[in-house]
């Protein structure tokens, strides 16, 4: 059972719908965004703009000559955010629901899968003793015809005994012999 491909198809199955219930805590923990933004620019109002958020403003950024057509500046902005949920009873009660139905199914599927392949080898050990059984059989019938078309044989031999009774006992071992060799007799034409 642990080589079996299909209860390892199963198990990955059960695995992934763990894995998708674990997935439903996402919901209920903080998260963390990091973002930075590179911006160099000449544009006035972008150049303005960077200076103001850069608290960098001197006197001389006042001239109109600096306000129209400024140096270029290179602005980096880096932002770090958190986050944390403090109430989303829809989300997390019923996804967690789903995960916990996901998971009860894949693992019913795994037990199902399981007794599949378990029936699957009682009825192939099952078939194999069934065809031992049948071989020993039709070796018996095999033998038995035989010595009844002897013992025919030898009554012909010996004197009066008709020869329909010695034909018949050797036809049946001939088709004993067939069945041995997996020929059914009714197929021969």
């Amino acid at each position: 059972l642990e080589h079996n491909l299909a209860l390892g198809a199963a198990r990955a199955q059960v695995d992934e719908a763990r894995a998708a219930r674990l997935q439903t805590w996402a919901a209920r923990l903080p998260s963390v965004q990091l973002s930075e933004q590179i911006v160099r620019t000449n544009d006035a109002v972008g150049a303005f703009g960077n200076r103001l958020r850069q608290e960098r403003f001197r006197q001389s950024d006042f001239q109109l000559q600096s306000l129209n057509q400024p140096d270029a500046i290179t602005g980096v902005r880096t932002a770090l955010s958190v986050s944390q949920p403090l109430l989303s009873l829809p989300d997390q009660l019923y996804g967690r629901r789903q995960a916990d139905s996901g998971v009860r199914a894949a693992e019913a599927g795994w037990h199902r899968a399981r007794d599949q392949v378990r029936l699957m080898t009682a009825e192939a050990y099952w078939g194999l003793v069934m065809a031992a059984r049948s071989l020993e059989v039709v070796e018996h019938s095999l033998e038995t015809a035989e010595a009844h078309a002897a013992a025919a044989r030898a009554h012909v031999d010996r004197g009066p005994a008709p020869r329909t009774g010695m034909l018949a006992a050797e036809g049946i071992a001939e088709g004993a012999k067939l069945v041995a060799a997996g020929v059914n007799p009714m197929d021969i034409k």
